[in-house]
């Protein structure tokens, strides 16, 4: 209700004479003084013990007032003030104990959120790296698999020029053995010589030229029926083996290998069939020379 009540500052910051003048010692004991004097002698009050001892105790409390008063106000207010001001610092320092939670919570979070980004790309480098090692593998594959195709086309070209040499040399052998054992052979031989060299006669015709095609022509169906010989296949599968490092089963130098190199690894557990490699498992992987 005194919401609207405009005061002066003078009027609240001054007390009043009076009030200054009987609160200050130096002031109050003359007025004092003056003013109970008409009264003691005119006889308005007389000035017996009991009015000593109020006179005593009134000035008692007023020395302790003014005296005491303010040095014990003082102290109060300055533990007041202690008080306050360890306050205000226990509640800064919880301030920045706040304020320093809030940054490391909101750093915690950003750490989780740059771990989350390092593992997705950590992952995708992996997956990556994993393609390229998939591919590298299959790369080597189809080199070492060209490679085998061209020893089994060199190898194929070496047995058929050594049968070819076979078949040639046995046909001369044939017709030379015939020539010693058969007298008729041998005279119609003459005679054949001698009609190509008058021209009455072609090359292709003498009977020795006629049964050195023959016999190559027989030999050539029979080796061809017959096929490789079982020794010549041998001697080259072991060879083939040895060169691109076949096995029927897994060895431990295999295993050792492959367990150093990912890649050999891949390409072990392939030829196994997918099954885990180990000493003695069988290689279901056939050698392109048994196929």
């Amino acid at each position: 209700k005194y919401y609207d009540v405009k005061v002066a500052p003078a009027d609240v910051e001054s007390k009043g004479l009076l009030w200054n003048i009987f609160t200050d010692w130096r002031t109050a004991l003359p007025a004092t003084g003056l003013l109970a004097l008409p009264m003691y002698v005119y006889d308005v009050f007389v000035l017996d013990e009991r009015v000593m001892l109020a006179l005593i105790t009134w000035f008692t409390f007023a020395l302790l007032r003014t005296q005491v008063g303010p040095s014990l106000g003082a102290g109060l207010k300055q533990t007041a003030l202690d008080e306050a001001k360890e306050l205000y610092d226990v509640e800064s320092a919880y301030r920045s104990a706040l304020t320093q939670t809030a940054t490391a919570h909101k750093n915690v979070l950003d750490l989780v959120k740059d771990l989350k980004a390092k593992h997705a790309a950590d992952r995708a480098l992996k997956e990556l790296e994993a393609r390229a090692a998939s591919r590298e593998v299959q790369v080597e594959q189809t080199l070492k698999m060209k490679a085998m195709l061209d020893y089994l086309v060199l190898a194929k070209a070496e047995t058929v020029a050594s049968a070819q040499d076979s078949v040639v040399e046995s046909s001369f052998q044939f017709v030379a053995d015939k020539l010693k054992s058969d007298s008729k052979f041998q005279q119609q031989s003459i005679n054949d010589a001698l009609d190509t060299l008058g021209g009455s006669m072609n090359f292709a015709d003498m009977s020795v030229v006629s049964s050195f095609l023959d016999k190559m022509n027989t030999t050539v169906d029979a080796m061809t029926a017959a096929g490789v010989p079982a020794e010549v296949r041998e001697r080259q599968r072991e060879l083939f083996a040895k060169k691109f490092g076949f096995s029927d089963a897994v060895t431990e130098g295999m295993l050792e290998s492959a367990k150093a190199n990912p890649k050999e690894w891949a390409a072990l557990v392939a030829k196994c069939g997918g099954s885990t490699p180990a000493v003695g498992t069988p290689i279901a992987y056939k050698m392109p020379i048994d196929c």
